[in-house]
Formats: structure tokens, C-alpha cells, sequence
């Protein structure tokens, strides 16, 4: 009898232990994630049809605090997966609960997939929601803790209001204050952002949202913004510790949303990283056996390249990007999907990997047919 009792209790610690894994860092990871079985997924996108898949793939803007004709055409046409919302969507908190659900009841009426309501709410000087509370600067946050409580209460806030995804934390290495990017950042060590950003990753998920890890592989010092000017630096030293974070997080969450940068890095690559399949393909897919969504930084930043923004958005998807954002500018949103959609008709992008994107990006919206 006491050696039964000691099998149970043996099977029931080894439960615990496959159900969580620590990194290096002692950082609790979740192994077992309540996500749809591939089966299920692989299913439904093997009966979408090409035009709905190109449609997953697509995050985009609009410029009203209502549902517009352009982003409703563009849901129940173009079935376009998500938006990102920026303050000119914002009103007051009634005018999010209305349009929130109003976005949802559009998608719902053509697809059972969960339509995504992005946000970047990052806290400090980046805000969209001037009426939520919970609003402090990674740079305030310096412990594991403080990073945890300030994510999981800003991920409640934005969960109450219908948001699905914040685009955050932001895991660059920064150690040049006139950088454009560094009170943005935990302003720590790179050795130290790791357990920083997995921490926020965790309060969020930990509030019903999801978090977006950004941006990979890192802006470094660089003093203009992206959004604006061309980026790149050629520090070895300084790419190395930018990558370290990424590489903590990614290799161990394999299942996590990462954002890219328009970093040129001309050891690396002489593309800007939303564009290099080096970096995304060989590095994040191949060296670190990421398994979860990759999505573009917005793709009209003057940083990303000098083509046409549709022509950017194929070659962002040949690169190995799941997902690409186009914000600012409505006309354009049409021509991205017609471009992807042309390039996998003409055998230019394998309509193989749109379905791998898809699959990813269903297993991150935690799809589960009704």
C-alpha cells in the first residue's frame, strides 16, 4: 500500500513540473497553455479560402472613433484579422465599450475566428487611453514584481474596454539617453530585461490580454525616429546585447507574439530586419525554434524601405513576418491585400506559408469554433 501511495505522489510532482519550466533567469514559464490542438486549427484554415487568409494576416487603421465604411468593407470584404487603434479612434470609455463591441459584432458576422483589437499602451509618454489609471513608464518599473503588478492591472483596464493585444513591452536595449527610444525602455541592463519583460508578458496574459514583445531585434542608440528617418547601427558589441533579451524570452516562450524592428544591421543583413529573412527566418525560426506570431512594425515608417507600402508588405511576408501593420493610411489597405494575394497566384509567396502564418496567428487569437 505505501508503495502506491508513493507512485501517486511521484506522478503527481512530475505533473507539476511538466505543467512549468524556469529559465536560467528562475523565471516560472507556463508549458501548458489552454490554445486550440493543431488539428483544430489546421482544419479551419484548410476550408478559408485564400482572400480570407490574406485577410488574417492584415492589422490595420482607421480614422474615425466609430465604425467607418472603410473599416467595415475592409472586415467584411477583405477580412482583414485586426485593428490597431490609435488616440483619433479614442473618445471616452463608453465610446470604447460601443466601438470595441461594435468591431466584434462586424467580424462575428462572417467569421467564428476572434477578431483582434490591438493597442500600443505602453505607459509613459505612450498612451491612447487617457482615462485608464494604470499608465507608468517601464523605465519606473525596476523589479520583476513592479513590472508584473503594473502589466496585470493595465492589462484588466484594457481587457474591460475590449482590447485583445497590447503592443508591449518594449525589450530594446538603450543605454544613450538622448536616444529616441530610451525612456521607453526598463532602462537597465541587457541582462536585466529579460526577467523585466517576461514579467509584463506574464501580468498581461495573467489579465486576459496578450502582450507583443518589441522590437526585434532591438534599435540600439539610435537618435532619430524610425518613424521618420532611415535606422541602423553597426555596433557588434552593442546587436549583441541587444539580441540577449529576445533570445532569453523567445528561445524559452516559444509560443509569444514579438514585433520586429526596421533596424538595419549591416553585419547582419543589408535589409532593415522586418524585411530580412536572416533574421526572422534563420535566426528566430531556425536558431531559436520560435513557434509564435511574428508582426511588422507599421510598414508606412520611413525607416522600412522607399518602395510602395503593398510591395513592402509581400516582401515583409517572404521574409517570414505572419502578420503586417498598416496603420495611417486607408487607401493602401486594399492594395496590401490585392499585392499578397497577387505574389501567392504568381508563385512568388508559397501559399503553404500563408497557411503556416495563419495557423500561428489562429493559435495566438486562441480560436475555438463555435
Amino acid at each position: 500500500m505505501k508503495k502506491i501511495y508513493f507512485g501517486v505522489a511521484v506522478l503527481a510532482i512530475l505533473a507539476v513540473v511538466s505543467y512549468m519550466s524556469f529559465t536560467e533567469k528562475g523565471v516560472i514559464i507556463k508549458t501548458e497553455e489552454k490554445a486550440p490542438k493543431i488539428d483544430i486549427v489546421a482544419e479551419k484554415v484548410s476550408r478559408m479560402t485564400l482572400d480570407e487568409k490574406i485577410g488574417q494576416m492584415m492589422i490595420i487603421g482607421f480614422e474615425t472613433p466609430h465604425i467607418d465604411s472603410h473599416i467595415k468593407d475592409m472586415i467584411q470584404n477583405y477580412h482583414v484579422g485586426g485593428v490597431n487603434l490609435l488616440k483619433r479612434n479614442v473618445r471616452s470609455k463608453n465610446q470604447m465599450l460601443e466601438l470595441t463591441q461594435g468591431l466584434r459584432d462586424t467580424a462575428s458576422s462572417s467569421t467564428d475566428i476572434p477578431f483582434m483589437i490591438a493597442v500600443d499602451q505602453e505607459g509613459g509618454n505612450v498612451n491612447r487611453f487617457d482615462f485608464l489609471k494604470n499608465k507608468e513608464a517601464q523605465i519606473n518599473l525596476p523589479s520583476g514584481a513592479q513590472a508584473y503588478e503594473e502589466s496585470l492591472k493595465r492589462g484588466r483596464e484594457l481587457k474591460e474596454i475590449g482590447i485583445t493585444v497590447n503592443f508591449g513591452p518594449v525589450a530594446d536595449y538603450v543605454t544613450n539617453k538622448k536616444s529616441y527610444l530610451f525612456n521607453r525602455t526598463f532602462g537597465v541592463p541587457a541582462e536585466d530585461i529579460s526577467s523585466l519583460a517576461s514579467s509584463m508578458l506574464r501580468g498581461y496574459e495573467d489579465a486576459g490580454i496578450q502582450g507583443t514583445l518589441k522590437h526585434f531585434p532591438g534599435y540600439g542608440n539610435i537618435l532619430n525616429d524610425p518613424h521618420k528617418a532611415s535606422a541602423g547601427f553597426d555596433d557588434v558589441q552593442l546587436y549583441e546585447k541587444s539580441l540577449q533579451p529576445f533570445k532569453d524570452i523567445l528561445s524559452e516562450e516559444r509560443d509569444r507574439a514579438v514585433m520586429t524592428a526596421h533596424i538595419v544591421i549591416p553585419q547582419i543583413d543589408s535589409k532593415p530586419a522586418t524585411l530580412s529573412s536572416r533574421f526572422l527566418k534563420d535566426i528566430l525560426r531556425e536558431e531559436w525554434k520560435f513557434e509564435g506570431v511574428i508582426i511588422t512594425d507599421d510598414l508606412e515608417m520611413v525607416s522600412v524601405g522607399k518602395v510602395s507600402v503593398p510591395e513592402l508588405a509581400v516582401e515583409a511576408v517572404l521574409a517570414g513576418n505572419d502578420m503586417v501593420i498598416s496603420t495611417y493610411t486607408s487607401n493602401l489597405h486594399p492594395k496590401i491585400h490585392d499585392a499578397i494575394k497577387k505574389a501567392v497566384v504568381e508563385g512568388i509567396v508559397s501559399e503553404k506559408d500563408i497557411d503556416k502564418s495563419v495557423e500561428r496567428i489562429l493559435i495566438f487569437k486562441k480560436y475555438n469554433p463555435r
